[in-house]
């Protein structure tokens, strides 16, 4: 079984500008091949007793939840000053999920109750990406 909650794989590519002491840039993020945390009593010999191998039930039953792959974007700018020629003050505003992609389901867990008459009964629990977020920072360096 898969590690559950995160990503599988991610890429991320970007674009950064510089001139000047201002800098800006943007970066698209992919994730893929993202899987639910499992129920280990699903997993067990005792929970298909009742199924044939063939049955689609024991499939339903035993595989790993995947959820569907998704994307963000994300962008910054920001400018540096070098004051006295020994300190430096910068300020960074950076957006997160600037297309507010909020159908993305980042992971979950399968819930510990089982009915295994019905596998559904217990839907499993699903986290789901922020939407549109933003901040500013100031840093000095001395």
């Amino acid at each position: 079984y898969y590690v559950g909650g995160m990503p599988q794989s991610a890429f991320s590519a970007g674009l950064k500008f510089f001139k000047n002491y201002w800098f800006a840039g943007v970066n698209f993020n992919y994730f893929m091949d993202i899987y639910l945390d499992p129920n280990p009593d699903r997993r067990t010999e005792e929970a298909v007793t009742n199924f044939v191998e063939s049955d689609p039930q024991y499939a339903e039953t035993i595989e790993q939840t995947k959820l569907d792959n998704g994307f963000t974007m994300n962008a910054y700018v920001g400018k540096s000053f070098r004051i006295a020629n020994k300190y430096y003050l910068s300020i960074n505003l950076n957006a997160t999920n600037i297309l507010n992609n909020k159908d993305f389901s980042t992971g979950g867990y399968e819930q510990l109750r089982y009915d295994p008459q019905n596998i559904d009964k217990f839907p499993p629990k699903l986290a789901y990406m922020y939407g549109f977020n933003f901040f500013a920072m100031a840093t000095f360096r001395f």
